[in-house]
């Protein structure tokens, strides 16, 4: 994994930031390890990525001020420079494994289950609750069909295995396709189709969009 240009509170995981000498390049520094399978930046000072290993891993301002790392506060201090490990190597980390809104991460293990944790304000943990910060991996519901899973700004949006799609957190945009402007705490149904099919959830901001539907 390689990065370069702004190195804002150690964004490119390599131990150092703009502050010191070399933090912000205008050519391509590689981030240490070399089993890395997908990363995603988040807003423009923090991101996570995961390896073929199946663990996950965060960096960047304030990996732990809102918990989003994981490690209940096994990391003290708010911005990273270096990755630091989510609990657990049975992530499923290639492309739709795993989501982050800004402060709350959703992330799908291999035996199907999902799990959040970090900080929220319209339920985006999935817990049937509003700010509570959670600095640990937190199971949303029992099911352990889930698929792929994305979002947008305060909000994810997921699919199952059986092909029917789900959406929690802010909704005031009417983002969560509920046919309203509420906000949900934990997942609700979009609809009642059982045949979206996509490899992956796209979105951005206040929008969700899903890429692929399957013929019924």
């Amino acid at each position: 994994m390689w990065g370069c240009g702004n190195n804002y509170e150690g964004i490119m995981g390599r131990g150092n930031s703009n502050s010191d000498t070399g933090g912000m390049t205008s050519s391509p520094v590689q981030t240490p390890g070399t089993n890395w399978n997908t990363v995603i930046g988040r807003s423009a000072y923090w991101a996570m990525g995961g390896k073929t290993d199946g663990t996950l891993w965060v960096w960047g301002s304030s990996a732990t001020g809102s918990g989003r790392d994981g490690s209940n506060g096994a990391q003290p201090g708010n911005s990273k420079s270096s990755p630091v490990q989510v609990p657990g190597t049975t992530w499923v980390t290639d492309r739709g494994g795993y989501f982050a809104t800004g402060g709350a991460i959703a992330a799908i293990k291999t035996d199907g289950s999902l799990w959040a944790w970090g900080g929220q304000n319209y339920g985006e943990l999935g817990q049937n609750e509003t700010n509570v910060q959670r600095s640990s991996p937190i199971q949303i519901g029992s099911d352990t069909n889930w698929n792929k899973i994305g979002g947008g700004h305060a909000h994810f949006i997921a699919t199952k295995t059986d092909g029917t799609m789900w959406a929690w957190g802010r909704g005031s945009y009417g983002q969560l396709g509920q046919n309203e402007d509420s906000n949900y705490s934990s997942p609700i149904q979009v609809g009642t189709d059982s045949h979206w099919t996509s490899d992956q959830i796209g979105g951005g901001g206040h929008v969700s969009s899903i890429i692929a539907k399957a013929a019924p």
